[in-house]
């Protein structure tokens, strides 16, 4: 099997000012919905980058996207993943020291490994859990929504 990844970023939005980056201080959550497909083999081999405008432009925060390994292409799944839960890395590697997220700066989000098919019907940030079934009925695509181990 080859590997390799795909990712989409945020535009970059430019103003007299400098860029505008997206700010998620009061926001504990990161909700996404997602459909698995493709490969059976990489279906849960999915990662979460978000990228913040830090000091050290290489700094990555990344999280595992947890899905059943029984999950067809059919399904939508809801996803939540506490922010805090987030790892730094840089350059691939685990950082040594691991810092807070700089929430109020945030970049973008990016990068899914290996050959791969993944339906995104949303990705959004929430203060409460209960914000997702919330988002879930706005979109109206009531299924089970879970809570990404820590």
């Amino acid at each position: 099997m080859r590997s390799g990844y795909a990712g989409f970023r945020n535009r970059v939005r430019t103003t007299l000012f400098g860029n505008i980056t997206d700010d998620l201080t009061l926001h504990n959550y990161l909700a996404l919905r997602v459909r698995p497909a493709g490969d059976p083999r990489t279906r849960t081999a999915y990662f979460v980058n978000i990228q913040t405008d830090g000091p050290i432009p290489t700094d990555l925060w990344q999280h595992r996207l947890y899905l059943p390994e029984n999950s067809s292409g059919n399904t939508w799944e809801s996803v939540i993943i506490p922010l805090e839960s987030f790892v730094l890395t840089n350059a691939g590697e685990t950082a040594s020291e691991q810092l807070s997220m700089m929430r109020s700066r945030i970049r973008g989000n990016a990068k899914v490994a290996g050959a791969y098919e993944l339906g995104i019907d949303y990705i959004g940030a929430i203060e409460y859990m209960q914000d997702a079934e919330a988002l879930d009925r706005l979109v109206n695509k009531p299924e089970e929504t879970k809570v990404s181990p820590q």
